[in-house]
Parts: C-alpha cells; structure tokens; sequence
C-alpha cells in the first residue's frame, strides 16, 4: 500500500499559484499569488496583501434562525441585559440532569444571586423593573410601552424620587404614565389592582413623575 508524506496536501502559504488577475500595472510583468499576497515576479511591486474575507460571519443558533449576533440591549432590565442566566434542569442538548448537578447549578445560581448587585440602589433598580415587566405582561402592553415605563422608573431613581416611596407603586405609576404618553389608554383601577395597590396611590406618584427631566 503507498504512502505519503503527512503534510503532503496540507496547507502551504509559500506556494505560489498564477493570478487571474491582469499584468503588473507597473511592468506588465507576471503576477503571481499566495495566501498572504498578490506579487509581481518581475519587479518585486505587492499588489495586494493579507486579503479579508468581506463576507457575512453567520451563526446558527437553532434549526431555524441564523444571526450575527446576540440578543439586543434592553432598557427593562437593570444591566441592560448583559448579565448570564444559569440554566435548571436541563444541559445544552435538553438532556435531564442528574440530582449531583442540578444541586451543583442551585449553589452556582445562589452565589450568583448574591453577586449580582454591587449596590442596594442597584437592588432597588432590578426590583423595580422586574415589576414593570410582570405589569407590563399581565396587562398586555407592547414592548415599547414597557420599555419607557423602565426608563421612567430609572429616572425617578436617579433623580432620587424613590426614597421613602413603594417601589410597586412608583412602577406602577410609570407604566400608566408610559401608557397614557403612547396613546395606551388604562384605568388606574386596572393599573392599581394588577399591582396590589390603590388608586390613589397611582395618582399621588403620577403627580411625582411629572417633576421628572426625561
């Protein structure tokens, strides 16, 4: 049986090929190619040098959707959606895990927790825009109501509206606010009952929120 060399159709940057490409533009000399450049053989001129591939760097995630890239930033979540969620349950494949890692991942998932504030003004933020989604989801309101609910309630925070104040209230103030400012039309007793509050508490913070510079 023949053999051969192991590196005998391996990839080889020095090999020249001859260019499709016309003459030399300087001396219509023969111009030759390799992995890093494109070369004239006559006067030495480099025509061309580390070619890119200009084409797209598509990634298949699932069987259906290939994108470039990840999910979008979003305002409804405090770091903006940048953090990593440790899964339950289940690995990579659907497979069931067994109860030595599932216990393993509920430790990681604890530490996690604990590590995932660096203030309690950040806490607060969390807080407060996780019960603008679970607002926002109940009452079936669009991502773009949600989304300028969030940044309403950010503000209040940063303009140090929320001390001495509910963090339920305050959010669910900003989701009817958001939603009368883009023609979503709710009742406070809908707003209020979804968020365990009442009525008057909504307009009392509503009125708060029209001190806010957005």
């Amino acid at each position: 049986m023949a053999t051969r060399e192991i590196y005998e159709s391996g990839f080889d940057e020095d090999v020249r090929t001859e260019s499709s490409a016309n003459q030399c533009p300087e001396c219509d000399g023969r111009v030759t190619t390799n992995a890093v450049e494109t070369v004239c053989e006559d006067c030495g001129l480099v025509i061309d040098e580390q070619r890119i591939d200009h084409g797209p760097e598509w990634r298949a995630y699932d069987d259906e959707k290939r994108e470039r890239t990840g999910a979008p930033l979003t305002a409804a979540r405090h770091d903006r959606g940048l953090s990593t969620e440790i899964g339950r349950g289940t690995d990579a494949k659907g497979d069931e895990l067994s109860g030595q890692k599932r216990r393993r991942l509920a430790r990681m998932r604890r530490e996690q927790t604990r590590g995932r504030w660096r203030s309690k003004a950040e806490r607060n933020l969390a807080h407060g825009l996780g019960e603008v989604r679970r607002l926002a989801s109940a009452l079936e309101l669009s991502d773009s109501v949600r989304d300028q609910a969030c940044q309403l309630f950010r503000s209040t925070q940063n303009e140090d509206l929320l001390r001495g104040r509910s963090i339920e209230a305050i959010a669910a103030a900003c989701l009817y606010k958001a939603g009368q400012e883009q023609g979503k039309w709710m009742t406070q007793s809908d707003v209020a009952e979804t968020g365990n509050v009442t009525p008057t508490t909504i307009r009392t913070h509503h009125k708060t929120l029209d001190e806010l510079t957005v």
